[in-house]
């Protein structure tokens, strides 16, 4: 047996080990390291129970306003004291009326003050019927401690044609927002479109974020 028939024999296949213990990692035949995914992408953070979604449970007509601190859309929230960080990793948006506007993803930055909570969301853990507590609060509508500041479009109604397809909008974030204790983000919308908003959100501790 050759030395490059040795080296392919001894990498092929995974090297399991539990968590917390010591493992090698493997490689491809040209000495690369293996990076693949072995489960669905978001699997280990909701096995691990760390996994939270919020969603309207009717339609709802916004407040008129990407920017306004008096929030009528959906708003998740990190309370100030808070020892985790919230991380969206996804959100979506439907529209079922037929007014021209655009729905987007407004962040607000830190504040001293927390949220006004005025008409909650049931929080459920995606690890149904498991899972650990949530820490982040999530309103259908809430008065926001300072103005928002646009980030991400997620859609547009261009149209009031009725006959129109409306088709949910699914923003995948991979991570590039976190918010810390004391922030929070809201889909809102420029003018007041009526539809459906969720997200879906990590929670990860404070010290393990590093």
């Amino acid at each position: 047996m050759s030395v490059e028939d040795l080296f392919i024999k001894q990498v092929r296949g995974p090297v399991v080990g539990g968590t917390g213990s010591a493992s090698p990692l493997t490689a491809s035949y040209d000495g690369a390291q293996r990076v693949v995914e072995a489960h669905a992408r978001y699997m280990e953070a909701t096995y691990r129970g760390n996994v939270f979604f919020a969603a309207s449970q009717a339609a709802v007509t916004f407040s008129a306003g990407l920017t306004t601190t008096t929030a009528v859309g959906l708003v998740l929230s990190n309370p100030i004291g808070s020892n985790k960080l919230l991380v969206p990793m996804q959100v979506e948006f439907v529209n079922t009326g037929v007014i021209v506007g655009v729905a987007g993803l407004s962040v607000m930055p830190y504040n001293a003050t927390n949220v006004t909570h005025t008409t909650a969301l049931t929080i459920a853990n995606a690890y149904v019927s498991g899972g650990n507590t949530p820490v982040g609060k999530a309103d259908q509508g809430a008065a926001l401690p300072v103005a928002p500041v646009a980030w991400k479009f997620l859609y547009s109604v261009l149209s009031t044609n009725t006959a129109a397809i409306s088709q949910a909008t699914v923003y995948d974030l991979n991570g590039s927002l976190i918010l810390p204790a004391g922030t929070a983000c809201a889909v809102l919308a420029s003018a007041a479109i009526t539809g459906f908003a969720s997200i879906t959100w990590e929670e990860i501790p404070v010290a393990s974020a590093i």
